[in-house]
């Protein structure tokens, strides 16, 4: 029964935090990752040359879950989808508030998961700049691995570090599961 409680209030949090994070962050975040995106390329030019992140003509900073970027060196103006980057946000929350654990716990657990998120989410970002001026194919082979594998698991690495920890170990976990 504890598991299928697990399960629902997991997807329960996963529809509430996708809300929030949809209407009220993702447009705020993307453009936090941006800036800072921006930001490496201009001290550190190796990765992509000089980057700016612009608005789009129609006035917004992120159109669809895309930001747009102008790339000195290639002379144009890059669109890139980023929205899918950042989406790990929303099952960490939920596995983080449907896990049984003190509240504080819980905000502990988000604070340094969303800590070690954000580097990640920056890096990912870096490497499609990069492939999209470069086209090399061992950057994208970095950015495959990157968006299929580690982007995607590490939600659930975080939460099994940071939470499933803090409860026991994972066959404590396990047990209280039953």
């Amino acid at each position: 029964m504890k598991k299928i409680s697990l399960l629902l209030k997991f997807f329960l949090v996963t529809f509430l935090a996708f809300l929030v994070w949809a209407f009220a962050f993702e447009k705020y975040y993307l453009i936090f990752v941006g800036n800072i995106v921006a930001l490496i390329s201009n001290v550190l030019p190796v990765f992509a040359g000089r980057v700016e992140l612009i608005r789009f003509p129609t006035g917004e900073w992120v159109k669809d879950g895309s930001l747009l970027f102008r790339v000195f060196s290639m002379r144009a103006d890059m669109k890139i989808t980023a929205d899918a980057i950042t989406a790990n946000v929303i099952p960490y929350t939920a596995l983080c508030f449907a896990t049984v654990m003190k509240l504080v716990d819980k905000v502990k657990a988000l604070i340094i998961g969303y800590l070690i998120l954000i580097p990640f989410h920056i890096l990912a970002m870096i490497f499609i700049v990069t492939l999209y001026i470069h086209g090399s194919a061992t950057i994208e082979g970095i950015k495959i691995f990157m968006d299929g594998i580690f982007l995607a698991l590490l939600p659930i690495g975080l939460w099994f570090l940071l939470v499933v920890r803090k409860k026991g170990g994972i066959q404590k976990f396990l047990y209280e599961l039953r």
